[in-house]
């Protein structure tokens, strides 16, 4: 251990993960730590799109990531509210991969800890709870917290909050999301005994859950993450146990699939999603947001993973960078804040957030998903949007070019 590090990343998630990856591959002495400790589950889709993939590869974690043997998927269905159904295919980024996996995040996250512990530069402390930041003379220097509940301490330049949805790092800068408007509630279940699953995962837009939608994510061959996620922009928050057994027990899909199939014991769990639409910084000083902490998940589909990874790469290139040319904590936050918005606003956010008032209206998903059913590159457009291989600005561009 070090007395002092470049930077300290609060959160092991795919978003910490990242920024403790890359920040070490361009030399910073990084200290990752977590208030769990590995295996832990995370409540998630567990969906890894070929966005997600793309990222990874570029962390060197793709093979710890395939040395999981997790399901593979080359397609997606979309089912509407009168049941209309459309399939389609990932292009691909650049042509190089048009698939993704579906991988429980208890698994997904334990290998990627553990590929980035093993990096040089990387240390680690598992069990710490982040409590408040330390402080020198006014500035923020490190974190202080708790491990087995003993006061403990780290000194760092800069610092990650990866810390999750409910992210404390993110309260005790005064930037956690709490706008309703930009918020999203989920809940999912482990099946076993899975019937009829193939490479495809589906969603189905039942008229009770818009703007959200009910999932059926394979996780092996006869395994399944099963959900439901609405939009609280519209709704008042709503009994989101009920609204699971309305999708388990009407939509035509589920019903036969979960037909004899047993729900995991203690699998069932909600959470809230808090979206990327949302118009807050994400850092102040020298400590930055990434992933889930920084309100970085898709408006639309409660997509987190692949805005995870990206944004950790974002602020341990801003950090480094910082670090290398000794420009201080402004300098590393606008060059994040600068990568950030170019990367997500305008291309993911903005027309996400666009998209979930389309999807809370009944007809307009019915057309929608009936004139995909007819046209295989609209099929495709939003196979690829969901996969992040496609940007939804693109997406609406080409919907409408070819309508």
């Amino acid at each position: 251990m070090r007395e002092h590090y470049d930077l300290i990343v609060v959160g092991a998630g795919p978003a910490g993960a990242a920024a403790a990856g890359f920040a070490a591959a361009r030399g910073l002495g990084v200290l990752l730590v977590d208030k769990a400790r590995f295996p832990r589950d995370k409540v998630c889709g567990d969906g890894v799109g070929s966005g997600a993939l793309s990222a990874l590869d570029r962390l060197g974690a793709t093979p710890a990531v395939e040395a999981l043997n997790p399901w593979r998927i080359d397609s997606l269905l979309v089912s509407s509210p009168d049941r209309t159904e459309m399939v389609g295919r990932d292009p691909g980024v650049a042509g190089k991969r048009g698939y993704g996996y579906v991988i429980p995040r208890k698994r997904l996250d334990q290998a990627l800890f553990k590929h980035v512990a093993a990096r040089a530069g990387v240390d680690t402390v598992l069990g710490f709870s982040f409590k408040d930041f330390l402080r020198v003379r006014g500035r923020i220097s490190g974190v202080r917290g708790t491990i087995d509940g003993a006061d403990t301490a780290f000194s760092g330049a800069y610092i990650v909050g990866a810390d999750g949805a409910h992210s404390a790092v993110a309260k005790r800068l005064g930037l956690y999301n709490s706008d309703r408007r930009h918020r999203v509630m989920a809940a999912r279940a482990y099946f076993t005994g899975v019937k009829g699953l193939t490479s495809q995962v589906e969603f189905h837009y039942e008229e009770a859950i818009l703007p959200g939608y009910g999932w059926i994510f394979p996780t092996g061959p006869d395994t399944a993450n099963v959900g439901v996620g609405v939009a609280s922009r519209f709704k008042e928050q709503k009994d989101l146990t009920r609204l699971f057994e309305i999708f388990v027990e009407n939509n035509p899909s589920a019903r036969e699939k979960l037909s004899g199939a047993s729900m995991v014991k203690g699998s069932f769990r909600g959470w809230p999603i808090a979206t990327g639409s949302f118009a807050g910084p994400r850092g102040k000083g020298n400590v930055l947001l990434a992933g889930d902490a920084a309100s970085l998940v898709d408006s639309v589909s409660g997509e987190g993973i692949y805005y995870a990874v990206k944004s950790g790469e974002f602020a341990a290139k801003a950090v480094a960078g910082a670090v290398r040319d000794k420009t201080g904590a402004t300098s590393a936050l606008t060059a994040y804040e600068r990568m950030r918005t170019r990367a997500f606003n305008w291309t993911e956010f903005v027309p996400g957030y666009f998209l979930q008032s389309f999807m809370n209206n009944r007809t307009l998903v019915n057309l929608a998903v009936r004139m995909a059913a007819k046209d295989p590159r609209k099929a495709n457009a939003i196979a690829g949007a969901l996969a992040h291989s496609v940007p939804k600005s693109k997406l609406l561009v080409q919907w409408f070019k070819a309508a």
